[in-house]
């Protein structure tokens, strides 16, 4: 009996602790966002698709689907080591969630891969060497508005002209992604 309780109270203190943390994460990147706002405005890019980044407690996400994991950017200036990624999106305004039509058109459909941004550095060339898809749907909670957005993620890489791997199709997958190449 003592062991049953001290089992639950150990139980019940893990999860005070874990949602604890999971409260501080999202108040860090609630921060984080906050002073990203300006520069996520001035990027340049429609406000309809930063909108829920900038003003992100009034949308809420509900549907998700294929790889949204992000894309990796370092070495910058380096030449053969600058890697960066892009996001393409095609957003539509959608009268009613769930929406399996909306989302096949998606996955079907998806937004070609915006170029790289920067330029690589001495004789490197981009060389695009990841390329997937995602789709997200978010509704504003204060006018109801459901939003669908479909992701075309690519990632680049800086390549010496004379690297093998210049000439290979981008692997369908993110960088994060350790699966052997088949």
């Amino acid at each position: 009996m003592l062991i049953g309780f001290l089992l639950l109270l150990a139980l019940s203190l893990a999860l005070i602790v874990y949602g604890w943390i999971q409260r501080k994460t999202a108040a860090e990147l609630r921060r984080r966002l906050h002073l990203a706002a300006p520069y996520l405005v001035r990027s340049g890019a429609p406000f309809a698709e930063i909108e829920p980044l900038v003003n992100f407690p009034i949308w809420k996400v509900i549907g998700r689907g294929g790889n949204l994991n992000p894309g990796k950017i370092g070495g910058l200036g380096l030449c053969p080591c600058q890697m960066e990624y892009t996001v393409a999106n095609n957003q539509v305004i959608l009268a009613a969630w769930p929406n399996p039509a909306a989302v096949a058109a998606c996955v079907a459909n998806p937004p070609a891969p915006d170029a790289a941004e920067w330029e690589c550095p001495d004789d490197c060339v981009q060389v695009m060497t990841h390329l997937w898809r995602g789709w997200e749907a978010v509704q504003n909670v204060q006018n109801g508005q459901i939003r669908l957005n479909c992701y075309t993620f690519a990632q680049y890489h800086c390549k010496k002209p004379d690297d093998p791997d210049r000439h290979k199709p981008p692997r369908p997958t993110d960088p994060g992604d350790t699966t052997p190449e088949v």
